[in-house]
């Protein structure tokens, strides 16, 4: 029987600032404590922190992946601050990028893309959205 995620948040400030596990995760459950990854995330070259010194601003974007537990196709749902490009990243739990999406000139307001997700492994997902300065984090099952 699986232990329910109440929360998952990572560790967003680098080595230089102090913190000696950057990019850890770490998973909130309901009865089981706190729990923390043994891998991290490292930010590569086409992650847009990574061309900046200062830890992107986030804002409230109702990222919501639906269905989630997905089987082959999650939409993913967002409210945009302003018209901007929009990257996905979607990683695998020990911190692979698995999939990458880029749509340009996004309008602000409620969006909608698809990730399909029938190549992808039964597992727990994190998603990265970056839109323009801001950026958002969710979680999606794979079933």
């Amino acid at each position: 029987m699986g232990t329910p995620v109440y929360e998952v948040r990572q560790s967003f400030r680098t080595w230089n600032e102090g913190n000696f596990r950057p990019g850890e995760i770490y998973i909130g459950t309901f009865g089981r404590g706190i729990w923390s990854s043994s891998s991290y995330l490292s930010i590569n070259d086409d992650d847009p922190q990574s061309n900046s010194g200062t830890p992107i601003e986030e804002f409230d974007t109702n990222l919501l992946p639906y269905p989630n537990p997905s089987s082959a196709s999650t939409s993913l749902s967002f409210d945009l601050a302003n018209t901007s490009d929009v990257t996905i990243h979607v990683y695998s739990f020990n911190g692979r990028l698995v999939k990458s999406i880029s749509k340009k000139n996004m309008s602000q307001g409620t969006q909608k893309i698809n990730i399909d997700s029938a190549d992808l492994s039964t597992g727990t997902y994190l998603i990265k959205m970056f839109a323009g300065e801001q950026q958002a984090t969710s979680k999606f099952v794979k079933m």
